[in-house]
């Protein structure tokens, strides 16, 4: 394996894309076992650029990762916390539905983990089938030679036979018209997700399934077996798209904020830390304490009473 996976990396590390290699996934490797430790080093030593993540998904216990250009290996410490986070969530509802967002504090996927670098894997994972018509085409400009030929051909009939059956014809003219609605309705669904999840700024990475290796189809990818989408990807890209927030300061003096919040970390370097969580974070009490390693109702005392000095050293200097 040691061969297959380092061919990989040389293979592939000059892609702009990559940016994570995952040796294993949904599974809790043993940490005492040192072919990990080689394996890892030797990935790492391959290709130093990029991250590289022992395990993915489901449990976060026995985590081991190395960071880009960083020798330090990363090890979980015995209560599930290791730098790393990475959460998988397969299976979804297939649509969009108004319950995946309630508030600005109740949507799916909402982690709130701000203490690792968070990983949305395998987001909400379900399929539409890919375009069978469409891959014949492909297999048959090729040349009309594929070991599958056979495979698509009966799936592509078994469709056409269910648009009859059920007198679909109207609605879909051909099987290939059913699977683009199918893939539109899907990339719709994720678009509405990513805005959604966007939200979430203590999700570092979000994931969603680009391509499986499947005897026949790509059920759960973006796209196909031959790498066509399954429908039109623009609500994905809109989703995507960079976010231009549009502020109207309220008359506030950055420069004298700083240089309070510059004083008050020599006074009181909590409560400057504080600030930054509440002010610029925008993290509430709760996610604040939990940061900060603090029960809340310190957080509470402290927020009232780091106001209150902002207040005051700002006045002092408007009136100066």
């Amino acid at each position: 394996m040691e061969f297959r996976v380092l061919r990989m990396i040389r293979d592939h590390r000059s892609h702009p894309s990559l940016v994570v290699y995952d040796l294993q996934n949904e599974t809790s490797p043993n940490l005492q076992n040192p072919r990990i430790f080689h394996m890892l080093r030797a990935m790492h030593k391959a290709d130093p650029s990029r991250t590289i993540v022992l395990h993915s998904g489901i449990e976060p216990r026995n985590q081991a990762f190395y960071l880009p250009y960083s020798d330090d290996i990363h090890l979980e410490d015995g209560t599930g916390y290791s730098g790393w986070c990475d959460t998988h969530t397969v299976g979804g509802p297939g649509v969009w539905q108004d319950g995946l967002y309630t508030d600005p504090r109740h949507f799916t996927q909402r982690i709130g983990n701000r203490r690792e670098i968070s990983m949305q894997g395998e987001m909400l994972g379900w399929g539409a089938p890919d375009n069978h018509s469409l891959t014949l085409n492909s297999i048959r400009d090729g040349g009309g030679h594929s070991y599958d030929i056979g495979d698509h051909e009966r799936v592509l009939a078994a469709y056409d036979r269910f648009l009859d059956k059920w007198k679909f014809r109207s609605a879909f003219p051909t099987a290939a018209d059913l699977f683009a609605d199918a893939g539109n309705k899907l990339y719709e669904t994720w678009g509405r997700i990513l805005q959604v999840i966007r939200t979430d700024d203590a999700s570092d990475f979000l994931v969603i399934n680009g391509w499986e290796d499947q005897p026949i189809d790509s059920h759960s990818g973006l796209v196909d077996n031959q790498r066509n989408f399954k429908g039109n990807p623009t609500p994905i890209r809109e989703a995507l798209a960079p976010l231009r927030p549009v502020v109207q300061p309220r008359g506030v003096d950055f420069v004298a904020l700083d240089a309070a919040l510059d004083e008050l970390a020599q006074i009181d370097p909590r409560q400057s830390r504080l600030i930054e969580l509440r002010f610029f974070a925008g993290l509430n009490v709760e996610e604040a304490a939990e940061v900060m390693g603090v029960d809340p109702s310190t957080i509470k005392r402290e927020w009232r009473s780091a106001k209150a000095w902002l207040h005051r050293e700002l006045a002092t200097m408007r009136s100066v």
